[in-house]
Order: C-alpha cells, then structure tokens, then sequence
C-alpha cells in the first residue's frame, strides 16, 4: 500500500495513555472530514522512521506490519481514512494513497540493497562462529 502516517506517540512511562489516545482520535476525526492530512502529520506526528514532511510513507509492504495495523489498513478503501491503531509505541493514523497487489520483487528494485543484504548475512555468519568459538574455548565449572 502507499500510505501517509500519523503516529501520537505514548512514552512507556507515560501513565495517560488515554490523554493520546483521545488525541489521536481528534486527530483521526479531522482527517475523516477532509483536514489536510499533511498540516496534521507535520502538527501532531512524532514518528521518526522514513517519510516525508507529509507523513507520507511511500509503498511499504503490508505482509511485513503488525498485525493490528495490517488488519486495519486491509478494510480500506484508496483515500479513506484509518481508525486509531494502537501499536507498543502509541497509536497511528494512516490515508491510504493507493493499493497494489504484493508480488516478488524484481532484481532492478533491490539491486542497490543486495550488497548491504550479503554484508549482513556475512557479518552475521562471523559474529555466530565467533560466538561458538569462544563457547568451545571457555571452561565452566559448576561448584
């Protein structure tokens, strides 16, 4: 899906969740009547990760959220508005921009990423036999 995001974070020791929660959902009632859903993701969003000033999150696959928030951008139609979906960093908002059906990705699209992908698995494969090296080295003694 193409999506545009408002997250209204809840900080973990934050004991009024409910204060964000009803601020979400006057958040949410004034994308539903037609506010500019950027004005409000650059007023009120405090999500950190890839988007624009707009809060626009480009296409991100919906195979890979949680599960919470896939069952609520699933029911949406292009241009609607989600509910408040509640995630363990506070709650989102999001537009649906556009849908695609998921399919593979074609080696063109993940080519800049492969390098970074194999260096991982690598570093990865090292840091483990490192591990099971020390594991064989190291002497336990219960007493």
């Amino acid at each position: 899906v193409h999506a545009r995001h408002i997250l209204v974070r809840v900080p973990v020791a934050d004991p009024d969740i409910e204060r964000a929660q009803k601020l979400a959902e006057r958040v949410r009632g004034e994308a539903a009547k037609g506010t500019n859903f950027g004005t409000l993701a650059r007023r009120y969003s405090k999500y950190q990760g890839p988007h624009d000033e707009e809060g626009d999150l480009g296409f991100i696959s919906v195979a890979s959220l949680q599960p919470s928030i896939k069952d609520g951008l699933d029911s949406l139609e292009v241009g609607q508005v989600s509910e408040v979906l509640p995630n363990q960093l506070g709650f989102n908002v999001f537009k649906l921009l556009d849908r695609k059906p998921e399919r593979p990705y074609t080696l063109e699209e993940i080519k800049a990423e492969l390098p970074g992908a194999v260096a991982d698995i690598q570093s990865r494969e090292k840091y483990e036999a490192w591990v099971k090296g020390l594991r064989a080295k190291a002497q336990i003694e219960y007493r």
